[in-house]
């Protein structure tokens, strides 16, 4: 059995915030659609165990995205991974994380059931990477990906979430780095949330660049383009043997989206880009309720899905 919302969109990719808090403060980010920068909130091992079972058990999710805040924050990280990939039915395990933890522990999340990984890097030059983070931390963030390049955590994708006239001059520079490395980068276009504060919009305004004629400034040749199932994402291919997925939130992208969300608080989130969750799966799952009461949840939960963006504001799933 399959979940499947009121716009024909199979649900099949389980996105898990374990954690809230964070070692950075990036000048972009939305903390995973929260907006806030409350105290920490941690799901346990356990309690992520058992959400994402329930998951498989009642539609079939084969896949799943660890998140935060950071991840790696999180006092037993390697016991989630674990008790994710220990599942048997569970086919891909991967985790979203800035690597500024990750020396010394790629090789144990390996060892734990992790596939992959994706590395949030805003800047490869050291003075920026701090002003975009408030971290000085570039040293181990590459560290941390060649650990895990090591590891076989792979593909290593690098999200670089792309502002005008913050980090725009370095596409360049950024795609020789992931050619020679091995590593796809992932542009992400700066996007706007639903109930947008006035300090993110102002950001918004100042700082959005559209990540296509981003990618027509290339230097590099391009060899040939592709497109992946996955919200039909674009794949362009340079000669030097580099690779850029392009993420923009377009119409043709949400109808595409096959993810649902859980917080850190264990609440279903629809979708990232809409404020608001009501459903409490985590407390359904502590009170001992019914299979059939918690599928019920979830399918509720899958019909709130969004259609796909309107106009032009950048609202929409991600």
């Amino acid at each position: 059995m399959t979940f499947t919302d009121s716009y024909n969109r199979t649900v099949d990719y389980l996105r898990i915030s374990i954690n809230r808090g964070c070692t950075h403060r990036c000048i972009y980010c939305d903390k995973e659609g929260y907006l806030s920068h409350e105290s920490d909130q941690v799901l346990s091992a356990q309690d992520v165990g058992a959400i994402v079972r329930v998951f498989n058990e009642t539609g079939g999710i084969r896949k799943v995205k660890i998140t935060g805040g950071e991840p790696l924050l999180h006092p037993d990280v390697v016991g989630v991974v674990k008790a994710i990939s220990s599942i048997p039915m569970i086919e891909d395990v991967s985790m979203t994380t800035n690597g500024y933890l990750l020396p010394g522990m790629a090789a144990a999340l390996k060892a734990a059931g992790l596939d992959r990984l994706n590395i949030s890097l805003c800047s490869i030059d050291k003075k920026r990477y701090k002003k975009v983070t408030g971290v000085d931390g570039l040293a181990r963030v590459l560290e941390g990906i060649d650990e895990a390049i090591v590891a076989g955590l792979v593909p290593v994708k690098i999200n670089f979430v792309l502002m005008k006239g913050i980090n725009d001059t370095e596409l360049d520079s950024l795609l020789e780095y992931c050619g020679k490395k091995g590593l796809r980068l992932q542009l992400i276009e700066l996007h706007e949330i639903e109930a947008i504060h006035a300090e993110r919009r102002a950001f918004f305004e100042a700082h959005h660049l559209d990540v296509e004629a981003a990618v027509q400034a290339i230097k590099t040749p391009v060899d040939h383009v592709e497109y992946r199932n996955l919200q039909h994402r674009k794949l362009v291919f340079f000669t030097n043997g580099a690779s850029i997925e392009i993420i923009k939130v377009t119409p043709e992208f949400c109808a595409n989206c096959t993810k649902l969300r859980i917080t850190a608080e264990g609440k279903i989130k629809p979708c990232l880009m809409k404020s608001g969750s009501n459903f409490d799966l985590l407390t359904m799952l502590h009170e001992g309720r019914s299979m059939a009461d918690i599928k019920a949840l979830i399918s509720d939960a899958v019909q709130e899905r969004k259609p796909f963006m309107t106009g032009g504001s950048g609202k929409g799933c991600h």
